[in-house]
C-alpha cells in the first residue's frame, strides 16, 4: 500500500465556523475579564468571564482540571465542589492569573491562583476561620 502525502500551500489558512470567529473577537475586545465561578449540581464547576464568552481555556487551555479555591468549607478540588445540590447553583466572582514557569527540577509546572474578588464572600457559605 502506497502513502500519498497531501501537502497544503504555505498560505493555507482551514477554515474556521463563523461562530468562532465571532466569539474568538468577543474574547480579545473585552476590556478585562471579571471571572466568575459558577457552582452547579452534582459537583459541576464552570469558570467563565462575566463581560465576554472566555472560559477556562482562555485562561490556561485545558485548565478545568486546575481550578482549585477553598473558603469556608467550600472546597473546589481539580475543577469538582463539595456542596450539597441544595445549596447549588451558586455564583462565585473571583480574581484569577496564571502561574509558570519551571521548578527546581527542571520541569515546566503551572498553576491557576484563584481568590474571591473584592470584598465579595462566596454566599452563605460560612467561614471558619
Amino acid at each position: 500500500m502506497a502513502l500519498n502525502w497531501i501537502t497544503w500551500p504555505d498560505n493555507y489558512v482551514p477554515d474556521e465556523p463563523e461562530w468562532l470567529q465571532e466569539t474568538e473577537a468577543a474574547v480579545k475586545a473585552c476590556p478585562g475579564h471579571l471571572w466568575e465561578l459558577l457552582l452547579e449540581d452534582e459537583g459541576t464547576v464552570h469558570f467563565h468571564c462575566e463581560r465576554c464568552p472566555a472560559g477556562i481555556d482562555d485562561l490556561y487551555p485545558d485548565g478545568h482540571e486546575m481550578i482549585y479555591f477553598y473558603s469556608g468549607n467550600l472546597v473546589i478540588d481539580a475543577g469538582t465542589h463539595n456542596l450539597a445540590d441544595e445549596d447549588t447553583p451558586r455564583t462565585i466572582s473571583v480574581s484569577a492569573h496564571v502561574v509558570s514557569g519551571y521548578n527546581y527540577w527542571g520541569e515546566y509546572d503551572a498553576e491557576i491562583i484563584i481568590e474571591a474578588r473584592g470584598n465579595e464572600a462566596p454566599g452563605p457559605v460560612s467561614d471558619s476561620s
